[in-house]
C-alpha cells in the first residue's frame, strides 16, 4: 500500500474513532444525579400514575 494511502486511511481511521469517544465522554463526565428530581419538586402518586407504575411484589404501590 503507498505511504500517501496508508496516511489517509490511518488519519479516516482516527478520526472515525475520535467522534464516538468525544460523545461518551462528554456523557460520562456529565453530572451523576441530573436524572434525579429534588425531593421539594418530587410529585405524589396521584398525580404522576398516569405515567408511571411502581410495583413491589407484583402488586401496585398505591394498593400496598
Amino acid at each position: 500500500m503507498p505511504p500517501r494511502l496508508r496516511l489517509f486511511f490511518s488519519i479516516m481511521t482516527g478520526s472515525l474513532l475520535l467522534i464516538p469517544a468525544l460523545a461518551l465522554y462528554r456523557e460520562l463526565s456529565r453530572r451523576p444525579d441530573i436524572w434525579w428530581t429534588p425531593p421539594a419538586m418530587a410529585l405524589s402518586l396521584d398525580k404522576s400514575q398516569d405515567r408511571v407504575r411502581i410495583y413491589a411484589r407484583g402488586k401496585p404501590l398505591g394498593a400496598l
